[in-house]
């Protein structure tokens, strides 16, 4: 799916589902920023963000909280945990 959206200087930008995801995917590790997707994809941080819980809604994505922003990773790429024994 491809939506447009406003990057924020006023003009319109059609970013595809799967830029988001691949913006994840080249990330230096296994998860990246919502600041690092939307430096990747040339939106707003906010915009990305918007688009990417989208994406989370839809179950393509996972978040979590990680200091003041958001760490995502595609649901098919897990993400190590640490175990609670």
């Amino acid at each position: 799916m491809s939506e447009s959206n406003n990057d924020g200087g006023g003009r319109d930008r059609s970013t595809d589902d799967m830029e988001l995801i691949e913006a994840i995917c080249n990330a230096d590790g296994p998860v990246a920023s919502t600041s690092e997707i939307a430096e990747a994809v040339g939106m707003t941080r906010q915009g990305a963000g918007n688009r990417l819980q989208q994406l989370a809604d839809k179950g393509i994505v996972e978040c979590k909280g990680a200091g003041s922003g958001l760490m995502w990773w595609p649901d098919f790429y897990p993400v190590e945990s640490e175990s609670d024994d």
